[in-house]
């Protein structure tokens, strides 16, 4: 057929028959120019191996944080570290209380001795009580100072030996913090003092003479007035039986002013003073002319100018042995013997001078309260008095059940044998009392430390 080349449209399915035209019919070439329609499309070929990695692209955005996840398991505990520095010490605790108890604080185990006469006891500046006494045996005052608040120990030092000494002793915590003590002197009938140099008493100045007029001396009483210094009641014996007043010069009482506050006859026999609230002393003591009770009013810090007095009972034989303490109403709670009835009473101020006074009541019966009588004011507010009971030989206690004592309770400390003479008491630092008193049986001196607010044995109230 050559190269000629047929004309578009000139050969159709019409005039060709299937299959009249087959390859072999052209020549090679013949039909390059020709222009077929697109067959078509074959099947897709298997794929091709993979291409080599491309390079790194460039790093994206930070995506949002995701949600925490949970908590993982506990590690295993690390070495302990070095201990660390001491800390600073905390501040000091509250005393803890003490249990009932009854100590022998001297002349255990020696009944060849007759110590614990005529005690009296005050709360010293490191808070354990401090006890002043009478030694029979050596004449001589001694002084006691507790180890401890309850006093189941003590260690003892004689303070005065020159002579018969010591007798009626009265003991005070000053305004230094040291115990004054006054006494009787029996040999030279005076009135004398003694002022310690240190909390235990070991250690003590030169006892000094305050009254030498005539013979004085006898039952002495101290209290620290509002002024920081000592005052003193006490009797001035034959011939004339006044009660007299000594008002310390100094801290350490190396002098004093002395006075008379009463001269109505026969009186000032077994004082006991205490301060009131208007910063006076107010002194009980035994009118034996007339068998009374009264009472000494100061009106100034030395009580030497001007007194009132006033006669609180007269019923009986009454006052031979008193205390006085000032309420926590301010006024004064005096407990005293009856010797006609040998019972026990009260009186209540009803004003600070005690120039008026409730009507006494009598608290206990049957021979009590002869041989001494201690009074003080209670944590609760109310007075609880010590006192022996003559029949029985017994220390006993009354606690008020108010403020004014019209009534109170009763309770037996220690017996059996001759105890509870002389009972002094105070309240500690643990708020409970403790009583110091005489042993007669065995000549000791004894300390009981209470454990309610009513002393009633192995008892914890309050």
């Amino acid at each position: 057929m050559g190269t000629a080349q047929i004309k578009k449209g000139a050969v159709t399915g019409k005039k060709v028959k299937d299959g009249a035209i087959r390859a072999r019919h052209f020549a090679t070439g013949a039909l390059s120019n020709a222009d077929g329609g697109a067959g078509p499309m074959g099947a897709q070929g298997p794929q091709g191996p993979p291409g080599a990695a491309g390079g790194d692209g460039p790093q994206g955005a930070q995506g949002a944080q995701g949600a925490q996840g949970a908590q993982g398991a506990q590690g295993a505990q690390g070495a302990l570290g070095a201990q660390g520095a001491q800390g600073a010490q905390g501040p000091v605790g509250t005393v803890g209380q003490h249990g009932f108890a009854i100590s022998v604080v001297d002349g255990a185990g020696n009944p060849a001795t007759d110590v614990g006469s005529f005690t009296s006891i005050a709360i010293g500046a490191d808070g354990n009580p401090l006890i002043a006494y009478y030694d029979t045996t050596n004449t001589s005052l001694k002084v006691a100072h507790c180890d401890n608040a309850a006093c189941t120990q003590a260690t003892s030092t004689t303070l005065d030996s020159d002579g018969l000494v010591g007798q009626s002793p009265s003991i005070a915590i000053g305004a230094d913090g040291y115990a004054l003590v006054a006494y009787y002197d029996t040999t030279n009938t005076n009135l004398k003092m003694v002022h310690c140099t240190n909390t235990a008493c070991t250690t003590f100045g030169t006892p000094v003479t305050l009254d030498a007029t005539g013979a004085v001396g006898e039952n002495p009483a101290i209290a620290i007035g509002a002024d920081g210094l000592g005052l003193i009641a006490y009797t001035a014996g034959t011939p004339s039986w006044d009660l007299k007043v000594a008002h310390c010069n100094q801290t350490a009482c190396t002098t004093a002013t002395t006075g008379t506050a009463d001269a109505t006859q026969e009186v000032g026999l077994y004082p006991a003073i205490a301060i009131g609230a208007d910063g006076f002393g107010l002194i009980s003591h035994y009118d034996n002319t007339n068998g009374a009770l009264r009472v000494v009013h100061c009106t100034n810090a030395d009580c030497t100018s001007t007194w009132d007095r006033t006669v609180v009972d007269t019923t009986g034989t009454v006052g031979l042995a008193s205390s006085v303490a000032i309420g926590a109403d301010g006024y004064a709670l005096i407990a005293y013997n009856v010797l006609s009835s040998a019972s026990l009473k009260a009186a209540h101020c009803t004003n600070t001078a005690c120039t008026t006074s409730s009507a006494p009541v009598t608290l206990a019966t049957g021979s009590v309260g002869l041989s001494g009588i201690s009074i003080v004011i209670g944590r609760d507010g109310h007075g609880l008095i010590a006192y022996p009971d003559e029949n029985s030989g017994d220390l006993k206690a009354a606690h008020c059940t108010n403020t004014a004592c019209s009534a109170a309770t009763l309770a037996m400390l220690d017996s059996p044998g001759n105890v509870g003479g002389d009972p002094s008491l105070a309240i500690g630092v643990d708020g409970r009392a403790i009583i110091a008193y005489s042993d007669a049986t065995n000549g000791n001196l004894k300390v009981a430390h209470c454990s309610s607010l009513a002393c009633i044995p192995y008892q914890r109230t309050g």
